[in-house]
């Protein structure tokens, strides 16, 4: 399980074990007070409780997979909250011994879920980098090509050239230093001495005048 989900996965284990105790404090009362009405078998009767509780699961797990899944999930939910919904409201009809099992079928799945849920689906507090989404950038990198310079004499020197690029990149930040990475390498433009490499004698990247836009966001997933 994702480091970042174990509390929250720990923190709805202790709910469920809190609605059990609450039960448990209630069934030992309503047992002390009309023993003949009561059994311990009640205290199983928590399937509706647990399930509301599970909502906040499918909340998260809804904001995790893709938006193709949602409409079957909260349909999934949906069932689960009208069956225990059920089990509350005609309990009464149904014999204990039946009703009991029903309900540790209903918590035993919820309980099952929420880990696997946890375990799978749900991202955890902060997203892997290579999971997150990047936004394009474009780039506009104004320079000055002294082998260019060099050439023309001093008459004519210092005149500044624009380099344009389109990168991913999560900030401004990030994206300004992948496209500067980008302008230095072998994608980057030629200078006009080609066999000069761009160090800072023979390229000058005027940094202060950068021009960072963003574009829109790439979907780690492609879509």
């Amino acid at each position: 399980m994702n480091e970042e989900n174990l509390p929250l996965a720990v923190y709805y284990g202790m709910l469920y074990v809190l609605i059990v105790v609450i039960k448990i404090v209630k069934v030992f009362l309503l047992i002390k007070r009309s023993p003949n009405d009561h059994s311990w078998l009640h205290v199983s009767f928590v399937a509706l409780e647990v399930v509301n509780t599970f909502a906040g699961v499918v909340i998260l797990v809804v904001a995790s997979v893709s938006k193709n899944w949602v409409g079957a999930i909260l349909m999934g939910y949906a069932m689960l909250l009208f069956v225990s919904s059920a089990l509350d409201t005609l309990g009464p009809e149904i014999q204990e011994k039946k009703r009991a099992t029903l309900n540790f079928i209903v918590v035993f799945f919820v309980v099952s879920c929420t880990f696997a849920s946890f375990k799978f689906y749900i991202h955890g507090g902060s997203i892997d980098e290579s999971k997150s989404l990047d936004a394009t950038y474009s780039v506009a990198i104004p320079y000055i090509d002294n082998t260019l310079s060099r050439h023309l004499g001093a008459k004519r020197a210092g005149v500044v050239t624009v380099h344009n690029v389109r990168v991913s990149a999560a900030t401004r930040e990030e994206a300004l230093e992948r496209a500067v990475t980008e302008f230095e390498s072998d994608k980057g433009p030629s200078l006009f001495d080609a066999q000069a490499g761009k160090s800072d004698f023979n390229v000058n990247i005027l940094r202060s005048k950068i021009v960072v836009e963003r574009m829109f966001v790439t979907s780690p997933t492609g879509s």
